[in-house]
C-alpha cells in the first residue's frame, strides 16, 4: 500500500468513526441515518466501518443532521493518521492494544472448545469470555460498571440457539442498551436460514457467520473474523481517543 493509498483508507476509517461516534451521541439509530441520506442501511454500516468512501455531499448533509460542522468529520485527524503505522504485513498496530477481548455466547461445549483451540494459533491475542445462556450474559453486560474483574469486550460472538432467551433476543435487548450497544455482535450460528440472516441485520448485527463442520474452513473464518475486528475496534479506539 503506498503512502497515498494508506492516507486515503486511514481518513475514511477516521471519518467513519467520527460519524459512528456522534450518532452515538445524539442516540440516532442506523435506519435514521440512512433514511436521512437516502441509501441502504448497509451503506451506512459501510460508511461506519470505513469500507465505502463519503462523498462531500453526503457529508455535508451528515453534518445538518449530526449537528456539526463538514469540519468535525476531519478534526484532530492528523494526529489520527501518525498514530497509526503500517507493521511489515500492512496492518494497523498500536502498543496500547494488547489484547483482544471476545466474548462468546456459546452453550455447546465442543464448539466452545474448538473456537478456544483456533483463539490460541491467531494472528492477534485474545481473551475469551464464556456464557452459556442468554440470560447470564445479558446480566453481565448490565453490570459491567459495577465490575472490577472482567473487561469490557471489544466484540460478542452470539449463537442464535442457547438456553433461557435466544440470540435474536439477546442481539435486541443488548442494541437496546446505550451503555452497550455500541459493541459489535456477530452471530455465529449452524443455522442457515436466510430468515435467521435477515433478521439479524433488521436487530443490527454487525456480522452473520456460520459455523463450519471443517476444522480448517472454521479456523480460517474465524482468524480473517478476529483480524478484520480488532482493527475495527482499535481504529474506533484511537477515534475516541481524539476527541
Amino acid at each position: 500500500m503506498t503512502n497515498r493509498e494508506e492516507l486515503s483508507a486511514n481518513l475514511d476509517a477516521y471519518i467513519g468513526m467520527r460519524l459512528r461516534q456522534q450518532r452515538l451521541k445524539l442516540d440516532l439509530t442506523l435506519a435514521q441515518v440512512a433514511d436521512w441520506l437516502d441509501v441502504s442501511l448497509q451503506q451506512v454500516q459501510k460508511y461506519e466501518l470505513g469500507q465505502s468512501r463519503i462523498s462531500t455531499a453526503a457529508l455535508y448533509k451528515l453534518s445538518q443532521l449530526l449537528c456539526v460542522t463538514p469540519g468535525f468529520f476531519y478534526q484532530d485527524f492528523e494526529k489520527y493518521h501518525a498514530d497509526c503505522a503500517p507493521n511489515p504485513e500492512g496492518r494497523l498496530t498500536k502498543s496500547a492494544f494488547s489484547c483482544f477481548h471476545v466474548c462468546v455466547v456459546e452453550d455447546d461445549p465442543a464448539d466452545e472448545m474448538m473456537m478456544r483451540e483456533i483463539f490460541e494459533t491467531a494472528p492477534v491475542k485474545t481473551k475469551i469470555m464464556r456464557f452459556h445462556d442468554g440470560e447470564v450474559v445479558l446480566d453481565f453486560l448490565r453490570n459491567l460498571g459495577a465490575q472490577n474483574v472482567f473487561h469490557r469486550p471489544d466484540i460478542i460472538l452470539l449463537d442464535l440457539n442457547i438456553p433461557k432467551r435466544d440470540g435474536h433476543s439477546v442481539l435486541k435487548e443488548i442494541k437496546r442498551d446505550p451503555q452497550v450497544k455500541d459493541i459489535p455482535v456477530i452471530i455465529l450460528t449452524n443455522s442457515v436460514n436466510a430468515a435467521d440472516l435477515v433478521k439479524g441485520y433488521q436487530n443490527f448485527a454487525s456480522g452473520y457467520l456460520c459455523k463450519s463442520f471443517d476444522y480448517e474452513t472454521f479456523e480460517r473464518k474465524l482468524h480473517n473474523l478476529l483480524l478484520y475486528w480488532s482493527e475495527t475496534v482499535m481504529l474506533s479506539r484511537h477515534c475516541v481517543s481524539a476527541t
